[in-house]
This record gives C-alpha cells, sequence and structure tokens, in this order.
C-alpha cells in the first residue's frame, strides 16, 4: 500500500516475484521489512499502479522499512517526472 485516498480506497502498486524485464522494478527481500515479510524474493513495480477497497484487502502480509518506502517513492517520482521532460503528452 502506497497511500491510503480516501473513502476506504488505497493506491496499490503490483509485488510479483518475477520481474518481466521492468527496469523500474525495486528489488524487495526478506530484510526490506521491520515487520512481517514475504516468502521469496520479489520486485515491486512502480509501472503497475492501481486502487482497491478495503473490502478487498484480505490482509496485511507486512511493513516496509522507511529505507525501502522512500526508494520506491523515489522509483514513482522518476516514473511520473519523465512525462515533463517530454513533448509527446
Amino acid at each position: 500500500m502506497l497511500a491510503e485516498v480516501g473513502r476506504g480506497d488505497f493506491l496499490l502498486c503490483q509485488i510479483t516475484s518475477k520481474q518481466y524485464g521492468d527496469l523500474h522494478a525495486v528489488s524487495l527481500k526478506e530484510s526490506d521489512f521491520f515487520s512481517g515479510g514475504i516468502k521469496r524474493d520479489s520486485f515491486i513495480r512502480g509501472t503497475k499502479l492501481f486502487t482497491a477497497n478495503e473490502a478487498l484487502i484480505l490482509g496485511v502480509a507486512g511493513h516496509l522499512t522507511h529505507s525501502k518506502l522512500s526508494e520506491v517513492v523515489s522509483q514513482l517520482i522518476d516514473i511520473l517526472s519523465a512525462c515533463l521532460k517530454d513533448d509527446t503528452f
């Protein structure tokens, strides 16, 4: 979960064990959590954003460390800032 956006909705991004050649994917390891965790090394894909209502969320796997969350947010800022440099938008 990246952010609560109101009315019980949350901004999320995909976490997968496959990199899919995604140059923007951020690696995710057990050591990147300060509580809970994941069963295998994975990737956070900031290019796969979506919203979901709290009724669809079954639970929390864990909480990322501040440094890992900062890395994910920085990657999202880089992805979104690219449109400011590109005349095609």
